[in-house]
């Protein structure tokens, strides 16, 4: 006797979400490429990046590659986002949808492409976060706090503002029983030695330009950052609802999940929550605050469609897509 929904369940576990993913994405590259492919430069030279941002920037010298590096380096990002999920059991069953939810909520807001900072610090801070993970219930794991904080330092350097996600992480060391004073002590070597490696060729080349962007980023509060990103706002907006719906259904039926996963998920949770508040108020860094939420969003979203799939689900799967589909049409409109 076949399993009821087995098919559908078949699949998202299968490769065929893999390629449907694929497939969306390039269409919405395709038709962003061709709206505002011409303007490609001031797009790029208008992210909140710092002078290392700059200096990348002048090697990325035609149109073509800049949209092909970013979008090479975004399914890389959520090939991590799958990976992170297979290694550490965060779903209890097989699923592609992390990688789906992903490639679908960034690729449909062209505010995102098509080389931006955030493609770097987001690569990061997502393996920093699996270096955190991985320091579960491990007190003595000076290798790996060095880890993660050498890696927000190195993503620091090329969008500043990441060095809000630190104070995140100690307490994420601490929610998951790995905080010590040795761990916390590594954690803060780690974050500064990108800076001081930095720092050297500040000295060689007598150019302190990069501490300066730093320190101004960092402080440069705005709460005006939504104002003219309507659209932008209805599209976290509603990922912001389903990651609040799949942690209150993870919260109902936690005793499902083992501890470890709850410990793990309940921090992707509290990592999505932070970062989407600062996107309130850093102006300049909406899209890239909102661009390292939907890392975690799309974890907590997946486990709750992939555990629930049925008709219902399945009928929400399908207006999650045409939603996203219609708010980047409308925005390339008024592009």
């Amino acid at each position: 006797m076949i399993r009821r929904n087995a098919y559908g369940r078949s699949w998202v576990e299968g490769k065929g979400l893999f390629a449907f993913a694929l497939f969306i994405a390039s269409i919405l590259w395709y038709a962003a490429y061709l709206r505002m492919g011409s303007l490609w430069l001031l797009q790029v030279q208008n992210q909140p990046g710092t002078t290392f941002w700059r200096w990348i920037v002048q090697w990325v010298s035609q149109p073509v590659w800049a949209w092909c590096i970013g979008f090479a380096a975004l399914v890389g990002i959520a090939v991590l986002i799958q990976q992170l999920q297979y290694t550490l059991a965060l779903i209890r069953e097989k699923t592609a949808l992390p990688f789906f939810f992903f490639l679908l909520f960034i690729s449909s807001n062209p505010r995102q492409l098509p080389f931006t900072p955030q493609l770097f610090a987001g690569t990061c801070f997502l393996l920093a976060l699996y270096q955190l993970y991985a320091s579960y219930h491990t007190q003595n794991s000076y290798k790996r706090s060095f880890n993660w904080g050498f890696l927000l330092g190195i993503g620091a350097l090329i969008w500043s503002p990441l060095l809000w996600i630190i104070p995140l992480f100690w307490y994420g060391m601490y929610h998951l029983r790995s905080l010590s004073g040795r761990t916390f002590g590594t954690s803060l070597i780690g974050v500064f030695t990108p800076f001081w490696l930095a720092l050297g060729v500040c000295l060689l080349q007598h150019d302190y330009q990069l501490f300066s962007d730093i320190g101004s980023s960092l402080l440069r509060f705005d709460f005006n950052g939504w104002n003219e990103n309507l659209y932008g706002f209805l599209a976290m907006a509603y990922v912001f609802v389903l990651t609040l719906v799949s942690s209150l259904h993870l919260l109902l039926n936690e005793f499902r999940d083992n501890e470890r996963t709850r410990q793990y998920l309940s921090f992707a949770f509290i990592t999505a929550i932070y970062t989407f508040c600062f996107s309130f108020v850093f102006e300049r860094s909406v899209n890239a605050f909102l661009f390292i939420s939907a890392i975690t969003s799309t974890i907590l979203i997946a486990h709750f469609f992939t555990v629930n799939w049925n008709k219902w689900i399945r009928i929400l799967f399908v207006c999650t897509i045409l939603y996203f589909l219609t708010l980047f049409t409308l925005r390339l409109w008024i592009y």
